[in-house]
């Protein structure tokens, strides 16, 4: 299964059989992974498949690091050479988790939904704004077919001095 996700959330519990690709060109640092040629390298014909592909990281699964920053990066997430990576990764990994750069704010990664089968939208409690949020999930209904696919994610929740439920009901005079 491929999943895209924005933005990175704790990676490092991936299921074995799994890989993580990073489009939003600073995972590699929350996971505490050295810079490195990646997937735009690869893309652009810089670079072998073999040579982006780290096999050898401290977590549980394979990670490809985003690579150069290229000039022309929608063309790229656009193009029939990543279509058919993802093809053939399908045959490889039992899970796909690619990051993107947050979907509001670069509709580059719009063009992976479509060859995913689940997009994760995370918003972060209390931070993410709400009308930018909402206009997001607007977009994202204009753009993708199957909605059912976007699935969110409500992250950061407090969980101090939040207790219990409660009823009532009152009298003004």
């Amino acid at each position: 299964e491929i999943y895209v996700f924005t933005p990175a959330g704790d990676l490092k519990e991936l299921p074995k059989g799994a890989t993580a690709l990073d489009f939003a060109f600073d995972l590699h640092t929350k996971l505490g992974l050295e810079a490195g040629k990646g997937i735009t390298n690869y893309l652009i014909g810089d670079c072998t498949l073999e040579e982006i592909v780290d096999h050898n990281t401290p977590f549980n699964f394979d990670f490809v690091r985003a690579g150069t920053i290229p000039p022309n990066p929608g063309e790229l997430m656009h193009s029939d050479a990543l279509t058919e990576l993802l093809q053939k990764w399908r045959e490889e990994y039992h899970f796909i988790v690619i990051d993107t750069s947050p979907i509001g704010l670069v509709p580059d990664a719009y063009a992976l939904i479509e060859q995913t089968d689940i997009c994760l939208f995370v918003i972060r409690c209390m931070q993410t704004n709400k009308a930018f949020c909402k206009q997001t999930l607007l977009q994202m209904a204009d753009v993708v077919e199957n909605q059912d696919k976007i699935q969110l994610v409500l992250s950061d929740i407090p969980t101090e001095g939040h207790h219990g439920y409660g009823y009532g009901y009152g009298y003004g005079y």
